[in-house]
Formats: C-alpha cells, sequence, structure tokens
C-alpha cells in the first residue's frame, strides 16, 4: 500500500476536519492547544497528513532534534482502523526518521481502558518499537517510553521535550516495571 503524504500548515485546507480529530482523538489532558502545534511549525517539527489515493487516512506530529525524533501525535481515522493504515505509516516515517520515540499510557490493570492501552502497546511493539524500560509522570499520567531505530538516547529526549515546549516539560525519565 502506497500513501500520499502532504505537509500540514495554518493553510491546509482540510485543516477543520484535523483539528475537529485531534480533538476526538486524544483525551483534553494529553492536548497542547491546536494553534500551538501550528505556531510550533518549523525546521524541526514535521505535522503529515497521510491519503490513500483521496481518502483522508490519518496524520502525524512529529518533532526532532539531534538523532531523535519525537511522534508527539499519530491518528488514523476510527472508520480506517485495522486495516493495515497504521503500520503503512509507521513504516514511512521509520524509512524517514533514523530514531522514533513514543509515549504511551503504562500498562496498568486497574485502568479503565486497560485493554485499550495493551492494544496500543502491543501494535507498536509489532511495528519494530522497542521497549526502553524508561517513563516518566506528566499531568497525571504514567507513561512508558517505546523506540524503534538508532539507539534511544534519554539525555537527548529530555532536551528536545524542554526545548519545544519553551522548558515547560522538564521531563524526568524513570526505570519502570514492565
Amino acid at each position: 500500500m502506497e500513501l500520499e503524504v502532504i505537509s500540514i500548515d495554518k493553510n491546509y485546507p482540510k485543516l477543520k476536519y484535523i483539528h475537529k480529530l485531534y480533538n476526538q482523538s486524544f483525551p483534553r489532558n494529553e492536548r497542547v492547544p491546536f494553534k500551538t502545534l501550528l505556531h510550533r511549525l518549523n525546521e524541526y517539527t514535521d505535522f503529515l497528513a497521510f491519503y490513500d489515493k483521496e481518502q483522508f487516512v490519518g496524520f502525524t506530529y512529529l518533532v526532532s532534534m539531534n538523532d531523535l525524533t519525537y511522534l508527539f501525535y499519530f491518528v488514523v481515522d476510527d472508520k480506517l482502523r485495522n486495516h493495515g493504515y497504521g503500520s503503512t505509516i509507521l513504516d514511512y516515517l521509520q524509512k524517514h526518521y533514523s530514531c522514533i520515540f513514543i509515549d504511551i499510557e503504562v500498562l496498568d490493570e486497574g485502568a479503565n481502558n486497560y485493554k485499550q492501552r495493551l492494544r496500543r502497546r502491543n501494535f507498536y511493539l509489532r511495528n519494530h518499537f522497542k521497549v526502553t524500560g524508561l517513563g516518566y509522570y506528566f499531568f497525571h499520567v504514567d507513561y512508558e517510553i517505546l523506540y524503534c531505530g538508532n539507539d534511544f538516547n534519554s539525555d537527548h529526549a529530555k532536551k528536545l521535550f524542554y526545548v519545544f515546549s519553551n522548558g515547560f516539560m522538564n521531563i524526568q525519565f524513570k526505570k519502570i516495571a514492565l
């Protein structure tokens, strides 16, 4: 499957749809204001839309610094999930970025969305992501870090978070139980 990749900016014709999908896909406490994402577009960020012919499939928002790329947001339209699009998008990203890392909610059997967390983690592991054994706590959520590509450098990741957020995300990684 070959997808068309289009860069999103403030003039993107379907920006209202992207904004709506963004709001539907992430809990409020995990969303940066959408205007901030657009304002932060620069040489370190890639906001990408993916299409299968004329059909919009999903989008990613990535931040790169040094040898790392943080997959900040990744959405496949709900109606198109489980058709291989997510894996195809990750294949594309892995060919274009040397080391990608993500944060996902830690597995917690007591969480209301435990099955969703498990499916998400297994999806990334099936798509060549590896466990770092590291995580962090931010806005009342415990996260686990997964990566693919070259070795994950936690010092570079901390700097990426800090610089991108203008010092707001002063993340301290910790070892997590797996």
